[in-house]
C-alpha cells in the first residue's frame, strides 16, 4: 500500500472519529515516507484530538523543519503548545505563522489569546508578591532572647515599653500570642473573587466537514440545545455556574443539517458540520469570509 492510500484511510478515520485509528494510519504513511511535512501535521491534528499535545507539538515542528514556509505548520505547533500552557512558545510559533499570513485574523486572535494568558500569569505574580502578612508578635521589654526569636522567624517584635516605635495603645490591642495584619492597601484586592473565565471556541475544518469546539467541561446532554440552519449554527449551553454561553453564527458556506452531529466530550463540546460543497472555508462567518476556493491537500484542512 503506498503512503497516499494510508493517509486518505486515515483522513477516513479521522473524520469518522477515530483517532487512534488515525494516529496509526498516518504513522504507517510517515514510515514509508518521512519527508512529507503534510503527513506530520495531519498526525498532530489527531494528537491533538486525543490530547496528546506533546506528540502534537512534536510533529508540527518537524512539518516546520520540512517546511519553513508552511504557514500552517507554524501554526498547529502554537496550538499544540498553548494547549501545553506554554505561551511564550505558542505565542512565537503563531507569530511565525503570522510572517507568512499578515492578514490572518485567526493568527492574530490566537496571539491575543497568549498575550491575555500572559499578562494574567504576571498579575497573579504580582498579587501574591503583595499579598504578603506581616507578624505582630507583643514582648516585655528587655526580654532579648525572644525578639531575637521573633526576628529569626521573620516576626517583628513590639516592646511594650515607652520609646518603642510602635504605638502603645495598638500593643496593647495585641492578643496574648500572635496578631496578624495585612497590607492595607491591597485588601480590595485581596477580597475581590476572581471571576470565572469566559468559555471560547475554535474552529477548524477537513475537505468534507466542518468543525467548532467549544471549550465547555463535563457538559450534560440536557444542558445543551444546538440548532443547524443551512447556513447558521445556533448553540446554547447551560453553564455550572447557571449563566447561559451562546454561540449564534451565519456561516461562511452551506452545510447540511441532517448530516450534522453535536458531540459531549469531557473537555468540551463539538459541532461537526457537514459541508454542502467540499470547498475550503477562509473564514468560519460569512463576514469574514474572503473568497470560495477549491479544497487543497495543502489548505488548512487536517
Amino acid at each position: 500500500m503506498e503512503a497516499s492510500d494510508l493517509v486518505r484511510e486515515g483522513n477516513e478515520a479521522f473524520v469518522d472519529d477515530d483517532y487512534e485509528l488515525a494516529v496509526k494510519k498516518y504513522s504507517d504513511a510517515i514510515e514509508l515516507n518521512a519527508y512529507d511535512a503534510e503527513f506530520y501535521l495531519k498526525r498532530a491534528a489527531a494528537f491533538m484530538k486525543i490530547t496528546n499535545y506533546q506528540a502534537a507539538a512534536a510533529d508540527a515542528s518537524s512539518a516546520a523543519s520540512l517546511e519553513p514556509e508552511n504557514c500552517k505548520a507554524h501554526t498547529r505547533k502554537g496550538v499544540a503548545l498553548f494547549n501545553l500552557k506554554n505561551f511564550v512558545a505558542a505565542k512565537e510559533a503563531f507569530s511565525d505563522a503570522l510572517k507568512l499570513d499578515r492578514e490572518n485574523k485567526e493568527l492574530q486572535m490566537w496571539i491575543g489569546k497568549c498575550d491575555a494568558e500572559l499578562d494574567l500569569a504576571t498579575n497573579e505574580a504580582k498579587l501574591g508578591a503583595n499579598s504578603t502578612e506581616t507578624v505582630v508578635v507583643g514582648i516585655a521589654s528587655g526580654d532579648e532572647s525572644a525578639k531575637a526569636a521573633c526576628k529569626a522567624n521573620g516576626q517583628t517584635p513590639v516592646n511594650e515599653a515607652a520609646g518603642n516605635a510602635a504605638d502603645s495603645s495598638s500593643v496593647n490591642n495585641l492578643s496574648p500570642s500572635v496578631s496578624t495584619v495585612a497590607d492595607p492597601s491591597n485588601q480590595e484586592q485581596l477580597q475581590a473573587k476572581p471571576l470565572a473565565p469566559k468559555p471560547r471556541y475554535d474552529w477548524y475544518q477537513t475537505e468534507t466537514h466542518v468543525i467548532v469546539t467549544l471549550m465547555i467541561k463535563n457538559t450534560k446532554k440536557e444542558s445543551v440545545n444546538v440548532e443547524y440552519g443551512d447556513k447558521t449554527l445556533s448553540a446554547t449551553v447551560k453553564l455550572p455556574s447557571g449563566s447561559d454561553f451562546s454561540l449564534e453564527l451565519d456561516l461562511a458556506h452551506d452545510i447540511v443539517p441532517v448530516q450534522c452531529k453535536t458531540k459531549l466530550m469531557s473537555t468540551k463540546v463539538e459541532l461537526k458540520m457537514k459541508k454542502a460543497e467540499e470547498i475550503r472555508w477562509s473564514s468560519l462567518e460569512a463576514d469574514n469570509e474572503i473568497a470560495v476556493k477549491p479544497f487543497q491537500t495543502k489548505g488548512r484542512n487536517i
